[in-house]
C-alpha cells in the first residue's frame, strides 16, 4: 500500500493502529524522504528504529527497509544527509535482522540522481511513471530472490 506524503512517525502510528497493514509474508517499508528536510539524521534513525520495533511487535512479516532515494529537487543540499542516513539505516537494519534494500542505486548515474526518473512538474521531488516502474521492478525482483 502507498501513502503519499507520509513520514516515518505517521507510518509508525498508522501501523500501530492498523496492524493488518503488515500482515503479509513480506513487507517493504519505503519511507523517509519526506523527513529529510525537517529532521536531523539522529531523529530520522530514531524514528526508523521505532517503526521497526512497532512492526516487529504487531507482525511476523519478513521485513525489508528501502533506502531513502535522492531527489533532484534538493540533491545539492541533502545528498550528504541522505547518504549518512542510508549508512546508519543499513547498520540499524543489520542490528535488527531486517533486510536493507539499496534501492537508491538504480536512481543514480555518474554520482547524480537520474533526472528522467523524476517528475518535471514538481522539479524532481517525486518519481514519475518511469521512476515508479523502476522502483516497483526493483522491489519485485528483490522479493522474487528471497
Amino acid at each position: 500500500m502507498a501513502y503519499p506524503g507520509i513520514n516515518i512517525a505517521r507510518l509508525a502510528s498508522k501501523i500501530q493502529r492498523e496492524p493488518f497493514l503488515v500482515s503479509k509474508p513480506f513487507t517493504i517499508l519505503h519511507v523517509g524522504t519526506n523527513d529529510v528536510n525537517s529532521l536531523s539524521e539522529d531523529e530520522i534513525i530514531s524514528d526508523f528504529n521505532n517503526l521497526i520495533a512497532i512492526v516487529r511487535r504487531v507482525s511476523n512479516t519478513f521485513l525489508l527497509v528501502s533506502s531513502i532515494l535522492p531527489r533532484p529537487l534538493d540533491y545539492e543540499d541533502t545528498s550528504d544527509k541522505v547518504k549518512n542516513v542510508n549508512k546508519q539505516l543499513k547498520k540499524l537494519c543489520g542490528e535488527n535482522h531486517v533486510r536493507f534494500l539499496h534501492s537508491y542505486r538504480p536512481f543514480f548515474e555518474c554520482g547524480q540522481p537520474i533526472r528522467r526518473l523524476f517528475a518535471v512538474r514538481d522539479g524532481g521531488l517525486h518519481l514519475n511513471t518511469a521512476g515508479q516502474n523502476k522502483l516497483c521492478s526493483f522491489f519485485i525482483n528483490t522479493v522474487a530472490h528471497l
